[in-house]
């Protein structure tokens, strides 16, 4: 930072500040500069301002009238003018708070624009801080500089519609770089009913950042069923989970192993990747571009050609981002029936709900639970690790009848987080997070089971042949004190679906 940033003085703060300042609009600085927003330089209450600035601190202010962004990022930094020109300006406001985040280990950016502030907030470790509020009208230019940096994007930017765009620097074109280890930015802009803008910035870390697929938090067992699948030629693995759970992640990191395995055996396998955005950069991989479109549905239909031209392509390895529609998920099953390895994600509730969730999109039942296309189903979520340096044993509680459950449940390993946490976690309690998965052979014994008796017979019979469930994962890692034991409950709850024997994919024997 500047030394000059110690000299701005927040008007808001001092105790001869006219009634209701207008800080918005100006950045005062002990030095006797002012910077005074040009839209707002008549203002009655902007020169109140000014006046009593001048009364108090005893100089004769040297005005500088400049766009609103300017005294917002002012008021930020504590220092205006760092760049030279508006739009560099607000370029690096924008790399600036991305920075910010990266350094605090967020995983995403929620900027809430409303009728007067914005209010930007961190996610930390799976949880949500306040970090900044600007002005809303900053909000606003802020939001639609990003829009504009974005290299990817299928529409012109307006707060009043939902768009979705991808930011990460062109090279020869972009003089400006992401800090180490973030690959991309991907952005989701929402406008709202009461407000303006709602937008989300989820930050995307280099593959490279992770070094081994065991990092994320797959269990031995599951690690030789994913490895195992992985040196096939053919066959379909689809990855499920909510928003925000890993699974482009852990996608990426499993075709890096695999192209890490294929180097050290000596074979040479093509792999075309379809996204829709691209997030990262997956070293040996073609990604293909989807065309930027007008309207949501050509970009739909831009999907699906993007795959047909990889299929075109002799590839022995397809990774589809995500399955969104009946035309992708044919396009998925197809390549595994044609000889292609494939890999990719699907929003539902569990890994045992994959198959019913093709069926459900209008995949022919018998080609999704007749036949070995669908090799292996993922569900995972993620939750927070507990800090190393502070967490205590579960034992120490004050006791109760949850206590005693879970410590009877998990053992003198058992782990909870300190209510003031440390300075190693910033005072959370947490540090990190890890996934908690299942991952289960989709063979014929496994779909004979879910076809004709539904998911929880199908889940028993997957944790009688040693395929554990996130509750089975959850315990375990809760009895090596790297997760909370009170995490338990909240996992049993989100996990454990009802018998759906009402599917019309299943034939319940009576």
């Amino acid at each position: 930072m500047s030394p000059l940033s110690s000299s701005y003085i927040d008007i808001g703060e001092q105790s001869w500040a006219p009634a209701d300042p207008q800080t918005s609009f100006v950045a005062v600085f002990a030095d006797g500069r002012a910077l005074v927003a040009l839209d707002h330089a008549h203002d009655p209450s902007v020169r109140a301002v000014l006046a009593a600035s001048e009364k108090n601190l005893g100089v004769h202010l040297r005005r500088a009238y400049v766009p609103l962004e300017e005294i917002a990022q002012a008021r930020i930094a504590g220092v205006a003018g760092r760049r030279g020109s508006d739009e560099a300006n607000m370029q690096g406001h924008i790399l600036d708070l991305i920075e910010q985040a990266q350094a605090l280990g967020a995983s995403d950016i929620h900027i809430d624009v409303s009728e007067r502030i914005t209010t930007v907030s961190l996610r930390v470790d799976g949880t949500l801080f306040k970090h900044a509020t600007w002005t809303a009208e900053h909000g606003v230019r802020f939001l639609g500089a990003c829009y504009a940096m974005a290299d990817i994007a299928n529409k012109s930017y307006s707060a009043a519609r939902f768009l979705a765009a991808r930011l990460a620097p062109r090279e020869p074109r972009d003089k400006w770089a992401f800090p180490a280890g973030l690959e991309a930015v991907r952005m989701q802009f929402n406008p709202k009913t009461f407000g303006i803008t709602y937008a989300v910035l989820r930050l995307l870390g280099s593959v490279k950042s992770t070094s081994t697929i065991e990092d994320l938090g797959f269990e031995p067992e599951q690690l030789q069923a994913l490895q195992a699948f992985a040196r096939r030629n053919k066959g379909l693995a689809i990855i499920a989970g909510p928003t925000g759970s890993g699974k482009s992640t852990t996608m990426a990191t499993l075709l890096i192993r695999q192209r890490e395995i294929d180097a050290a055996s000596r074979r040479a396998r093509t792999c075309f990747t379809i996204e829709d955005p691209p997030e990262r950069r997956l070293p040996g991989a073609q990604q293909l571009v989807v065309p930027n479109t007008d309207t949501d549905e050509a970009r739909a239909s831009a999907f699906a050609d993007a795959i047909r031209a990889a299929l075109r392509s002799d590839p022995d390895v397809v990774m589809i981002g995500e399955i969104r529609d009946l035309i992708t998920a044919n396009l998925a099953v197809t390549a595994s029936m044609t000889g292609h390895q494939v890999w990719s994600t699907l929003h539902c509730s569990s890994a045992h709900a994959i198959p019913l969730r093709l069926v459900d999109l209008g995949v022919d039942r018998t080609i999704v639970l007749g036949s070995d296309e669908l090799q292996v189903a993922v569900g995972q979520i993620l939750v927070p690790k507990l800090c190393n340096h502070c967490s205590r044993p579960l034992a120490n509680e004050p006791p109760s009848q949850e206590i005693r459950a879970l410590s009877a449940m998990l053992g003198h390993g058992a782990r909870v987080p300190s209510p003031q946490g440390c300075d190693q976690c910033r005072h959370s309690g947490f540090k990190g997070r890890t996934v908690l998965a299942e991952v289960i052979r989709t063979d014929a014994a496994y779909l004979e089971v879910l076809a004709a008796k539904g998911i929880p017979a199908a889940r028993k019979f997957c944790t009688e042949r040693g395929e554990p469930s996130i509750d089975d994962i959850a315990k375990r890692k809760a009895s090596r004190g790297e997760i909370s034991a009170y995490t338990i409950p909240e996992v049993m709850e989100v996990s454990t679906l009802p018998d759906v024997a009402s599917h019309p994919a299943i034939k319940v024997a009576s």
